[in-house]
């Protein structure tokens, strides 16, 4: 849950954040940078997922592949945002 909710507002900075230095990465004039959020928000999904799926997660329909969408999402939403650092940084720890 919190994941999708962070999707959503990195997604909303897209569309509507500030411009700071060529990237388009902050909401509110540079006060507030979701995919710093997202950083810890994907580590505590990845916990959260591994322990709920138990043996099943060796199964690549159940376990990979949504999974993958998944950050793939973020880590692309981030990359839309200029912002390498963070979506290299999320795709290592995933």
């Amino acid at each position: 849950m919190v994941v999708l909710v962070d999707v959503v507002v990195v997604a909303v900075v897209l569309v509507a954040g500030s411009t700071k230095f060529g990237a388009r990465r902050w909401i509110s004039n540079g006060s507030i940078q979701p995919s710093e959020l997202a950083k810890i928000s994907v580590v505590i999904y990845i916990a959260a997922w591994v322990t709920s799926k138990g043996k099943k997660i060796r199964q690549i329909s159940y376990g990979l592949i949504p999974f993958a969408i998944l950050i793939g999402l973020v880590t692309g939403l981030i990359l839309l945002q200029r912002d390498m650092s963070t979506a290299l940084l999320l795709g290592i720890t995933a």
